[in-house]
């Protein structure tokens, strides 16, 4: 494992995670993938809120991807 920093450059945020992925846009997948494709763990719902709120805490913006 090694660590990716995720960047929200509309809100100006970054957030720093471990992951076995080599870019930041295959963490960001890796990371949402399991909430929206079936029946996460507590483990993976809690890392994807964590980095979700970091990156950007509002539920209904459309800033834009994750870098």
């Amino acid at each position: 494992m090694h660590k990716i920093t995720l960047s929200n450059n509309f809100h100006n945020t970054e957030i720093t995670v471990l992951t076995d992925y080599d870019t930041a846009g295959e963490t960001w997948y890796h990371i949402q993938e399991p909430v929206f494709a079936g029946y996460p763990t507590a483990a993976q719902r809690a890392k994807y809120r964590r980095v979700k709120n970091v990156l950007c805490g509002s539920d209904d913006c459309q800033c834009g991807t994750v870098r």
